[in-house]
């Protein structure tokens, strides 16, 4: 929680900071470079985190951002400009209360259908009581002079058109995260470290692309750039809903390496969409609202994929599957195909044989079904991207909130 806390507070400040220091016609380059370093975060992490656990302590994967932090304070002090708002606003602890109490029980709901059931009446409870909330969060923000979150800004295409497709991008990312790594132990048997190592098609596609997304932008605008990241994006996740028990990593590879293309192409252009449609004085209103919505959209994506693999897993493994085992070990193995691998283990013979490519072949099933879902939410990105996102940006640079942009 608390560094959760501390992301919150520094990632929206990245961007605003961005905006201030670079002009106008430097700003896209600037932004796709900020990708990129996203993008080798995410093939350095667990990597990284493969290598700690296997050579030292779970623990460190924590203690080894220490010095990290140290060096990041010491250079922040000596290198990042100061820039705030002219007119800074009361914190709206009303809001933030609100927005947190609505996102709770749906992400709360999302995780535990999985178990409970998609009808389960709880589950669709937390649902109301969410949507409710948010609800009464979004009448909150349009009344009081000092929202934390200005909804006016949505009446802006570019920026909601925008916020959307990034949302998009990050719940397919980390849903799919979420699994391959499952994927790449369990049924193709690498190690943590192994695994991570094999993340990083991922990053080697975002930063080769990098370069290529801001040229792309200039000649033919942001609306088709966007719009065929995301498909390129929806195309990686086709190619991994084929992949089985016995398929080689070249298919993996060829898919993430495809998947960081597409995120390239779709997350610069999408960002500086973003933060080109305020004016500076509002950077932080556009920078906190690109990383609410990649945090949001990678908590949908894990719960929402995550509960629809679990459930299609489990699905496979009742009855016969686990005919015959005490019923801790049968629980254990029709929870995940970790599970199911260490029973394996332990009752040895054909039996173990049995149950391993039961559950190998019962997972790859359910990522099939999970990754087809996720090629449908990236689709569903590039058609708004293509509906609703201007090729270009206003002639002018803004100087207030922006009007309602036309049909």
């Amino acid at each position: 929680a608390l560094m959760g806390v501390g992301a919150a507070a520094i990632m929206p400040t990245t961007l605003s900071i961005l905006t201030n220091i670079f002009p106008e016609d430097e700003r896209p380059k600037a932004i796709a470079i900020w990708a990129a370093v996203a993008g080798m975060g995410i093939a350095i992490g667990p990597t990284t985190g493969g290598w700690l656990i296997e050579n030292y302590d779970w623990s460190w994967i924590f203690l080894v951002n220490i010095p990290v932090v140290i060096a990041g304070l010491v250079g922040g002090y000596f290198l990042i400009p100061e820039s705030k708002d002219p007119d800074p606003k009361a914190i709206d602890y009303t809001g933030a209360g609100l927005s947190i109490a609505g996102l709770t029980p749906i992400v709360w709901g999302l995780i535990e259908a999985s178990e409970r059931g998609w009808g389960d009446s709880l589950v669709l409870g937390a649902f109301a009581l969410g949507t409710a909330v948010l609800a009464l969060f979004i009448l909150w923000e349009r009344r009081t002079d000092h929202p934390m979150l200005d909804v006016s800004v949505f009446r802006n295409l570019r920026f909601s058109a925008a916020s959307l497709a990034v949302g998009f991008v990050f719940f397919a990312l980390m849903g799919v995260v979420y699994f391959l790594t499952t994927y790449l132990q369990s049924v193709m048997g690498y190690s943590a470290l192994e695994a991570g190592e094999r993340m990083l098609p991922v990053a080697v596609g975002m930063i080769a692309t990098t370069k290529l997304s801001v040229l792309l932008t200039e000649r033919i605008g942001t609306k088709i750039v966007v719009a065929m990241g995301m498909s390129t994006v929806a195309g990686a996740l086709y190619v991994l809903s084929t992949c089985g028990v016995d398929t080689g990593y070249g298919r993996v590879a060829f898919a993430l390496g495809t998947l960081g293309t597409g995120m390239a192409l779709a997350m610069s252009p999408a960002t500086e969409s973003i933060m080109g449609s305020l004016p500076k004085e509002k950077a932080g209103i556009g920078s906190a609202m690109n990383d609410v919505v990649r945090e949001l959209g990678g908590t949908l994506g894990v719960a929402v994929l995550g509960s629809v693999l679990a459930s299609s897993y489990g699905d496979s493994m009742d009855g016969s599957a686990v005919a015959g085992l005490p019923s801790d070990a049968a629980e254990a193995a029709s929870d995940s195909v970790g599970g199911a691998h260490d029973v394996a283990a332990q009752i040895g013979g054909e039996a173990a044989t049995r149950l391993t490519h039961l559950a190998d072949s019962a997972f790859v099933d359910a990522m099939s079904t999970t990754a087809t879902l996720a090629t449908a939410v990236a689709l569903f990105g590039a058609l708004v991207a293509l509906l609703f996102l201007p090729s270009r940006a206003p002639a002018e640079a803004p100087d207030a909130l922006p009007e309602p942009a036309a049909a």
